[in-house]
């Protein structure tokens, strides 16, 4: 059986001892593998493809919804496809704006949060 070496596509191209991440026809140190956006380790925790770029998934989320004009959740990172509710300029699916001591989703009065119409 031959040996096989692996040199890290980024940043020094050094070769790799111990564990190899392969990802998008390259080999890399875990420590090395990043988001291209955020430049979080994503050795652990899985990437999206997104335009050959290897992405977390709330930097995958924030590009895919800035390309379709559309708002983040802030509690859970996720595409709002309904009209968001806005707390101090930040977006929320409307059943994710809680309480942040009890947890209960409390209704609202009209001038303490808004809905915006998403286009």
């Amino acid at each position: 059986m031959g040996c096989t070496s692996f040199v890290c596509y980024f940043p020094t191209g050094e070769f790799i001892i111990g564990r190899v991440i392969k990802a998008m026809n390259n080999s890399w140190h875990p420590e090395c593998f990043r988001c291209d956006l955020c430049q979080e380790v994503l050795a652990d925790i899985g990437f999206v493809k997104n335009a050959g770029r290897h992405l977390c998934r709330p930097c995958h989320n924030r590009e895919k919804a800035r390309g379709l004009g559309k708002y983040i959740c802030q509690k859970c990172h996720a595409i709002i496809d309904e009209q968001p509710l806005i707390f101090k300029n930040d977006p929320y699916h409307p059943d994710h704006f809680n309480c942040a001591n009890c947890g209960y989703c409390h209704p609202l009065p009209f001038d303490f949060a808004q809905t915006v119409e998403v286009k």
